[in-house]
C-alpha cells in the first residue's frame, strides 16, 4: 500500500499500527520529504469480501466431512444430489 502525504503529496510511510478491531486500524503516519516532515493518522477499515464465501471455509468443511463416517457421508451426499 502505498501512503502519500496530503501536505505535499510526496511518499509517507506507516510507523505505527493500532488494530482496534478486525476491521478497523489507525494507521500513523511520517512524510519522507525532509522539506516537509507532516505527520498523520489514517483511518484503513474493511469494506465488504469479493469473493464468498472464503477459501479458508472451503477448506474447512473439506476437513470436517473427511472426518465423518462413510454412512453419513453417502447420505449427505444422496441429499445434496435430490437438491439439485
Amino acid at each position: 500500500m502505498q501512503i502519500r502525504c496530503r501536505e505535499c503529496e510526496g511518499r509517507a510511510i506507516i510507523t505505527t499500527t493500532n488494530r482496534l478491531s478486525n476491521e478497523f486500524t489507525r494507521l500513523y503516519c511520517a512524510c519522507r520529504t525532509a522539506e516537509c516532515g507532516h505527520n498523520f493518522v489514517m483511518q484503513l477499515s474493511y469494506s465488504h469480501p469479493l469473493r464468498l464465501p472464503s477459501s479458508k471455509l472451503d477448506q474447512q468443511l473439506v476437513n470436517q466431512l473427511r472426518e465423518l463416517p462413510p454412512e453419513r457421508l453417502e447420505a449427505l451426499l444422496d441429499a445434496l444430489r435430490q437438491a439439485r
